[in-house]
Formats: structure tokens, sequence, C-alpha cells
């Protein structure tokens, strides 16, 4: 694989592929966990991307807080951080990912840690520090729904964020790649596939 994604707006554009590759991962069995969904990412930007880049997860930014008033020792922690040698190792690119295990988008059901992860990314986008450095924040979102497709889930959470740097990779495993949804019998089929997949009795 050639390293090819050699500039900070090469990556922000590969997220828009980032999606399928994602997808395929998924449905192979290789992502059952936000650790697994993380481990991918890291895998398909690290084949592509020069060594200036360097790719760290839960880095810890300390002095910033979701909350309305700093307190002292306050911290977040962004799942996805992209840093730049080349540049005195500036934040060019943070995330935060989320795999939601409901057979519905979030819209559907109460998700506090959804909320607190938009939340992050604007104070990463606001952040008098970041904001020089920052070139993308991007929300990851893996979901399973036959009500809200990629499309409008991907509307309804850059409405949520509301912020021009800040944007969304959404992946809907009920539909392929052309956004077409599955029918009852493949999901059903995947799904079945995936548990097993996922689960290993090995005593009792």
């Amino acid at each position: 694989m050639s390293e090819d994604l050699t500039s900070i707006r090469l990556i922000v554009a590969f997220f828009s592929q980032l999606s399928n590759l994602l997808r395929e991962d998924w449905l192979d069995g290789r992502i059952s966990t936000e650790m697994d969904m993380q481990c991918r990412i890291n895998h398909h930007l690290t084949l592509r991307m020069p060594s200036r880049f360097i790719i760290q997860n839960n880095t810890t930014f300390s002095g910033i807080t979701i909350s309305k008033k700093p307190y002292q020792g306050a911290f977040l922690m962004p799942d996805l951080v992209i840093r730049d040698n080349d540049t005195n190792e500036l934040i060019r690119i943070c995330g935060e990912l989320k795999l939601d295990n409901h057979s519905s988008a979030f819209p559907e059901h109460i998700h506090a840690p959804i909320d607190a992860d938009f939340r992050k990314l604007k104070k990463f986008a606001a952040n008098p520090v970041l904001s020089k450095q920052l070139a993308c924040g991007i929300f990851v979102y893996l979901y399973k729904c036959s009500k809200w497709s990629e499309r409008k889930i991907t509307a309804k959470i850059i409405e949520h964020l509301d912020h021009p740097k800040l944007k969304a990779l959404v992946v809907n495993r009920y539909q392929d790649k052309n956004g077409k949804y599955v029918d009852d019998l493949e999901r059903r089929d995947t799904d079945r596939m995936l548990r097993n997949r996922n689960r290993f009795k090995v005593g009792g």
C-alpha cells in the first residue's frame, strides 16, 4: 500500500472513503467493539500515511472540560488524534468514535455518551489553543437502523456539531455501500453470523 496521504487535506478527504472500509470490516467480523473500530481506523490510516503523521488514542487534553466552568485538574480525552511532526507536532485532527449496539440510531433512544461526544468536539473546535492547530474534528458513528439512513443521520450529527471544522463519518450496517437497504433476511443472517463469531463458549 502506497503512502499517498501526504497532507492533512488528503487525510481529511480520505475519511469519506473510510466509511466503506469500516463497513467491510464490520461485516467481516473485524469490528465488534469501539476498540476494534479504533484499531481498524488506525490500520487503514497507517497504511496510507507517511511517518511524519502520528496517530494517538485517548490523549489527555488538560485544562478543558465540557462543563460550563473549567476546574483545576480538568481534562478531556479524544478517542483519536493525528499529529504532524513537520509542524512541531501540532494536533491537526481530533476524533470521537461511537459504535451503537442498539437496533436503531441515536435519535430513537437516549444516548448520553453521544451527546457528550458532540460537546467534546465542539469544545475542541472552540478552544483558543486547539482551534489554531485543528484542521478537522470528526465524529465516527457506526450503527444499524432501518429507519434512519446514513444521509439523514449525517445531517442530524452535523446539526448537533454546528461548526465548519467538524464533520461526520457515518456507517449504517443495514445499508450497502450504495446506500441501498439490505433485506430483512440478510440483516438477520448477518446479525446472527456476527453474534456467533463474537461469542466463544470455553467451559460450563
